[in-house]
């Protein structure tokens, strides 16, 4: 091929590319079947975890946001399409350690019984492919996009609450000066058994409201959605890189203001008594519209920073400019029948199928699969992933693994467990609603959410053999059953309480002999913790014991700590089929006599624990069934 013609040839993608009249060779058709070959071969090695991470999309409200990530990247490619037909693919060695270590994070996350270190795995093993086989060039396009599945990643439970505990923390204090400012009588407190962050205030009719600060309404699912449109902005957008930066780190503070915001706006609807309009669908819209705000933030940011900064014109796009100007083709040169391209009419046709045979030849003709056979990194490639796959596959089922775990629902209601425990008898209540006698309490819709389960049970017994002024046991039982959530132990009185405004004090445990439980001498080990803090309802200071246990997976704890390792150890992590977990706690509304407490809890629950037994799975049974 003559120079001259190599240099037509070189001028001509841009033109061609745009109209369509060859196809690049990115995605030539050897090069689009290879993308497939490669998209199933990483399927079949993540499929199961991908199948993981699109339930927690499903289950977890905080991480809905995965479904649209994707479709985020896509319009990412879409966006930089001329410029991905342009480009040159020429294949990096690199991309061959960032494979291998992409795979090896992914094998020691997995023994290590990490799910998050193999998503991170997964994205590196996507991102060393990539550069592999279409190089720096094709990186330098897609690396956001592919990094960009890092917001769709759920961040392991532990680190994901105590975050989010404290943007909970700090909304509820910011809420309660602005609400005081605003002249609406508030403090942050709660009361006896509280499972929240909670705001106490009084209405315009003088009536005490609670507000509950749930954990949704902590910032952190604004914050991943405003770090995912901040970066999304900001790679669109055609700004100078250090303009992007500030508009990422800007997620932060927008997420927080406009969280206050929005928890300020229920303690207005609250204080109006319009608490219907502050909950349910009402409250999760009031989230939506809080990226009006946060546009309208993003919007003055940029616009301040233009303001802010004059770019000069450089003379780099001067230059760029006149040699743009020198490519458009003069009138005389258009007279003597030169195309826009700057090449002779004549002449296109042949460099136009010289083009078109560098490009590579439709599907069906034997070339393109010429063509993927001997591309040896291709090959290279694809054999790598699929011997990882099978590895993979192949250790799962001789290991017989059950990584997504099957729902162990309990043998009857909670509610099922009897009215009368010897001298212990539920307590009846009127029903506002219904003017009916009931002795099970029906939660709001707000605290369900924040229990995360419907299977609860929230009763009050009465105790005939004890004095009046001792009278009360409140039996409150949360259980909530796991597929992949085995680092999530929510609700534990330590925490729950403080976010309610109370201190503990101290801790001990004490054995109540039960017989059935399975347990060394039938003993089970029940944590006794101490509270001190101000009543909302009264006023007054008291200091108060919850009594409490966890039951997870047919085992007994005290502690959630334990329940939480319990739950993600390798017994329970690969092999068990099911998985659950359960909180069974004793508050007493009118005694503060921690002996007292303790001796009452003993008597109830060698009398419920039986009753208990039989509602709860059975494990053994459910270990040996199918």
């Amino acid at each position: 091929m003559t120079s001259s013609k190599a240099e037509q040839i070189s001028a001509l993608p841009d033109y061609l590319c745009k109209r369509g009249l060859i196809r690049a060779t990115i995605f030539s058709p050897a090069n689009s079947w290879k993308m497939l070959l490669l998209a199933g071969a990483f399927l079949l090695l993540n499929h199961k975890y991908l199948a993981k991470l699109v339930k927690v999309w499903y289950n977890e409200p905080d991480w809905s946001h995965g479904f649209i990530i994707p479709l985020f990247c896509l319009y990412f490619l879409a966006s930089n399409y001329q410029k991905l037909l342009k480009v040159k693919v020429k294949p990096a060695y690199s991309g061959l350690l960032l494979v291998l270590m992409g795979l090896a994070m992914q094998a020691l996350a997995f023994w290590l019984r990490n799910s998050y270190g193999v998503y991170l795995g997964m994205i590196g093993l996507l991102f060393g492919m990539v550069l592999w086989l279409g190089g720096w060039q094709v990186i330098k396009i897609v690396w956001v996009p592919i990094l960009f599945l890092i917001f769709a990643v759920n961040v392991p439970e532990m680190i994901y609450r105590n975050v989010a505990y404290e943007f909970q923390q700090f909304a509820a204090k910011a809420s309660v000066v602005v609400l005081q400012v605003l002249g609406i009588q508030a403090d942050m407190a709660g009361e006896l058994g509280q499972a929240e962050t909670v705001i106490s205030m009084w209405d315009a009719r003088g009536n005490m409201r609670q507000l509950n600060v749930e954990e949704a309404c902590s910032g952190m699912r604004l914050l991943m959605a405003f770090g995912a449109l901040a970066v999304a902005i900001s790679y669109l957008s055609d700004r100078p890189t250090w303009e992007r930066i500030v508009l990422i780190v800007s997620a932060l503070p927008v997420a927080i203001l406009c969280n206050l915001l929005r928890v300020v706006i229920t303690g207005i609807l609250y204080y109006l008594g319009h608490p219907r309009y502050a909950q349910g669908l009402f409250h999760t819209f009031t989230g939506l519209l809080m990226l009006i705000p946060a546009g309208l933030i993003y919007l003055g940011l940029a616009k301040l920073m233009n303001m802010l900064v004059i770019e000069e014109y450089s003379e780099v796009q001067a230059s760029g400019q006149s040699q743009a100007n020198a490519l458009k083709p003069s009138e005389s040169e258009s007279s003597q029948g030169y195309g826009s391209s700057g090449l002779k009419v004549g002449q296109s046709a042949a460099v136009l199928s010289e083009q078109k045979e560098q490009a590579g030849r439709r599907p069906g003709s034997g070339g393109t699969w010429r063509q993927i056979i001997g591309d040896k990194h291709f090959l290279a490639c694809l054999v790598i992933v699929l011997l990882a796959a099978g590895v993979l596959q192949g250790s799962i089922k001789a290991l017989k693994v059950h990584l997504l775990k099957r729902p162990a629902w309990p043998r009857a209601p909670l509610t099922s467990l009897p009215s009368k425990l010897g001298s212990f008898e539920a307590v009846s209540f009127k029903n506002s609603k219904t003017g009916e006698m009931e002795i099970d309490r029906v939660l709001p819709e707000d605290f369900v959410d924040v229990l995360n389960t419907d299977i609860y049970l929230d009763r009050n017994y009465k105790d005939s053999d004890i004095a009046e002024g001792l009278s009360s046991v409140v039996v409150s039982v949360f259980s909530t059953y796991y597929t992949d959530k085995a680092e999530l132990v929510p609700h534990v009185p330590e925490r729950c309480q403080a976010a309610a405004g109370y201190t503990q004090t101290g801790s001990e445990t004490f054995e109540v002999k039960v017989a059935g439980l399975g347990l060394p001498g039938d003993k089970l080990t029940v944590r006794a913790s101490t509270f001190a803090g101000t009543d909302t309802r009264t006023g007054q200071s008291r200091s108060f014991p919850i009594i409490y246990f966890f039951v997870a997976n047919g085992e007994y704890f005290d502690d959630w700590k334990r329940v939480r390792w319990h739950l993600g150890a390798p017994q329970a992590y690969f092999w068990d089929k099911y998985s659950y977990y359960g909180f069974f706690r004793l508050t007493f509304p009118q005694s503060n006599d921690k002996a007292e407490c303790i001796a009452t809890a003993k008597k109830f629950l060698k009398l419920a624990l039986p009753e208990m037994i039989r509602i709860w799975p059975d494990w053994e049974e459910l270990s040996k069934g199918p």
